[in-house]
């Protein structure tokens, strides 16, 4: 079977080139990467459990590919639009509803308002592999983990997260306005989740 792992062939070419020129100036990062059992170590436990603990899109758009911040910010309209489509998608899924109303006199089982979920679940899952095996690799170009996000944002907005989640942005894109033209760092996680607390503490109540 032939080899097709791109590091390993780039490091094969930089050693035929190395041995065709004598130039031993040329080598692969695969060659270069710690083999160590420290390092085969961080890069199969301590890097999946970094991800799973912290925000990826940092990591793999700034650290991998050297995007800047505000150039990763950009990364999160994936999120949106797929939220978006997935809005959609979950009213469909509920047209449904209407007709069952009367059949079970007001209260259907809650098992139909899982369609959306039926279907949210391959996608997030689809979208979290697409994302991890993508985002990993320099090599890969950037547009291919991004487009992950469109599914992950479509499989969010069909959750019962979904409705919690735009509370938290709405109110967050209020505390970067704020924070933005205030000279200095005025409010602090501190205060910001005091707002959502006082704001939203209600909101069970009305659910």
């Amino acid at each position: 079977m032939p080899e097709t792992y791109s590091p390993i062939l780039l490091a094969k070419k930089a050693k035929n080139i190395r041995e065709t020129t004598g130039d031993i100036k040329f080598y692969a990062p695969h060659e270069k990467a710690d083999c160590s059992l420290r390092g085969i170590l961080r890069r199969t436990i301590l890097r999946p459990v970094e991800m799973m603990l912290t925000e990826t899109f940092p990591i793999i758009w700034q650290d991998i590919r050297g995007f800047k911040s505000h150039e990763t910010s950009m990364i999160f309209l994936g999120l949106g639009f797929g939220a978006v489509l997935g809005g959609f998608l979950q009213l469909y899924f509920a047209r449904p509803m209407k007709n069952l109303m009367p059949k079970w006199n007001g209260h259907p089982p809650c098992e139909m308002n899982l369609y959306g979920a039926m279907f949210a679940g391959p996608f997030f899952v689809g979208g979290i592999l697409w994302l991890g095996w993508t985002g990993a690799y320099a090599l890969i170009p950037w547009w291919v983990p991004a487009l992950s996000t469109v599914m992950l944002g479509m499989s969010y907005a069909a959750s019962a997260l979904a409705a919690s989640m735009i509370y938290c942005w709405s109110c967050s894109s209020t505390f970067h306005t704020t924070d933005v033209y205030w000279t200095g760092d005025t409010m602090g996680l501190h205060t910001c989740n005091v707002f959502l607390s006082f704001f939203f503490f209600y909101m069970p109540i009305i659910g």
